[in-house]
Order: C-alpha cells, then sequence, then structure tokens
C-alpha cells in the first residue's frame, strides 16, 4: 500500500510490515511482531499508522502500527479465521475488518473497542470500504454479493446481487474479492 503523499511502499510479510522509499527503493524500516501472514495493509489518511490485517496461524488478528516508531500499537481484536480485508475510514476515527469466517466489524480507533459485528455473508468476507461521507461500510464476499452496511449501526441498508447474473457467454457465478 503506498503511503497519501506517495513517498512510501507498505509491503505485507512474515511476521512483519517493511516500508520502502518509492522512489529509490531503499528499505526505510522492519516493523516486526506482527501476525505470520500479513493479508491486507492500509494507511490512516494522515500517513502516521497502518491498519494491517492477517493471521498468527490459527485466527485472524487487526494490528495498527505506528510507522515512525515502529511499533505496533494495539490489536483490534481476533476473528476465528484470517482477515482478509482492512479499512480506515476518511475521519480517522474507525477501523473496519472483514474475514474468511464470514464477519464483519467495526472499531473505534481510539478505545480499541468493537462497534459492532455482522454475519450477513454465506462466505469469505474479502472485502471492506467506508464511503467518503463515512455513512456506510460496503463488504464483499465470495457468496457473490456486495452488502452495505450503516457505519454507525452496522444495520444492513441494501445487497447488490449483479454478480449473479449471466451476461451472454459469461454464464455462472462470480466471487467478489475487493
Amino acid at each position: 500500500a503506498f503511503s497519501p503523499d506517495g513517498k512510501q511502499l507498505a509491503t505485507g510479510g512474515y511476521h512483519e510490515i517493511t516500508v520502502w522509499d518509492s522512489t529509490s527503493g531503499a528499505l526505510l524500516k522492519r516493523i516486526a511482531n506482527l501476525p505470520q501472514r500479513i493479508q491486507k495493509i492500509v494507511w490512516t489518511a494522515d500517513g502516521k499508522l497502518l491498519v494491517g490485517g492477517g493471521t498468527p496461524g490459527e485466527y485472524g488478528e487487526i494490528s495498527l502500527v505506528d510507522v515512525a516508531r515502529a511499533t505496533r500499537e494495539r490489536v483490534f481484536g481476533t476473528f476465528e479465521d484470517i482477515v482478509l480485508s482492512v479499512a480506515s475510514n476518511p475521519q480517522q476515527n474507525r477501523v473496519a475488518a472483514g474475514s474468511a469466517s464470514t464477519q464483519s466489524r467495526v472499531y473505534d480507533r481510539q478505545s480499541g473497542d468493537q462497534l459492532w459485528e455482522a454475519q450477513v455473508h454465506s462466505d469469505w468476507v474479502t472485502g471492506v470500504a467506508f464511503s467518503p461521507d463515512n455513512q456506510y461500510l460496503v463488504t464483499t464476499s465470495r457468496d457473490q454479493t456486495a452488502k452495505v452496511h450503516e457505519v454507525e449501526s452496522g444495520t444492513l441498508f441494501t445487497t447488490y446481487n449483479g454478480h449473479r447474473k449471466q451476461l451472454g457467454k459469461f454464464t455462472g457465478r462470480f466471487a467478489i474479492y475487493d
């Protein structure tokens, strides 16, 4: 994931996130003591923190990482299976995640408290994204749907089933990965 200013590139690795200078390609830092496999990384809008999701082997976890200090600041909670997607909202006060356990969650970034959890997909939750106005969170899944939740309550607002349509020679069902 590129930093908001484009000057740094963060990559997930084995128990670490590495941060690189995007112009020179030089390694700037290694942030260790993280889950075994980092599946998804996003920067906060201010470029100071990273949110990383992955798995330490038997369950999934979301970590908040301070880039300047190269330390893990918080673990937001654990999932029954690997975390496949994470997001930070534009206002920088919420963190969302989706996992292979079919769960979607939203956390308060400051306190680390879980605000809500939804289990409305029938397969892996492969993507999460906040709307720019922070009213909605969309979750995508291998169950061929995208679901839109109200950010504050987690209430399901609507479901998009378009990936189940048959279009010409492209017939069948298609998972949504992001």
